[in-house]
This record gives C-alpha cells, sequence and structure tokens, in this order.
C-alpha cells in the first residue's frame, strides 16, 4: 500500500528502515527519524507526530483468522456473522 502511494504521488524515497509494528514507526516519526503512512487512532495523544489524511483517501481489507482449537472460537464467529454482508 505504501508502495503504491508513493508511486501515484511520483515520490521517490530512499529507504532505510521498514518495521511492521505501527508503535515503532510512530516513534522513529516523532523522534525526527522519518516519514510514514500510520493510521491515527482516535483519542490518542502522538506528541511530535502530525498527521494528514491522503488525498486521495486510501483503505485497506481487514479480515479476522482463529483456529478452531482456540477458547474464543465461538466469539470469533459471532463477530464474522455479525460483520458480514447480508
Amino acid at each position: 500500500m505504501v508502495a503504491d502511494v508513493l508511486a501515484d504521488a511520483g515520490v521517490r524515497v530512499t529507504t532505510t528502515f521498514e518495521s511492521s509494528e505501527i508503535d515503532t514507526m510512530r516513534s522513529l516519526v516523532a523522534g525526527g527519524l522519518g516519514v510514514s503512512i500510520l493510521p491515527r487512532t482516535p483519542g490518542r495523544a502522538d506528541p511530535g507526530v502530525v498527521y494528514l489524511p491522503l488525498d486521495p483517501a486510501r483503505a485497506r481489507v481487514l479480515g479476522i483468522a482463529w483456529s478452531d482449537s482456540s477458547q474464543g472460537v465461538d466469539d470469533a464467529r459471532a463477530l464474522v456473522s455479525a460483520t458480514s454482508p447480508p
């Protein structure tokens, strides 16, 4: 997704650090060590981080995974049923 956003904007960057951990990326941005595309967490204060909306807006599809032997399997199935389109 990030590569697509940058390519669409015609931006070329030199990547010096990559992470899949949102808190790590947020800390690097707050420390002045770069920029990132991150979700904004409502109600969370992030000193040193400025959020700007993407234009055009982007979306990411989320999924759910569970083990049939896990303790919360019934709750996971109920969540999927409640959020699935009719």
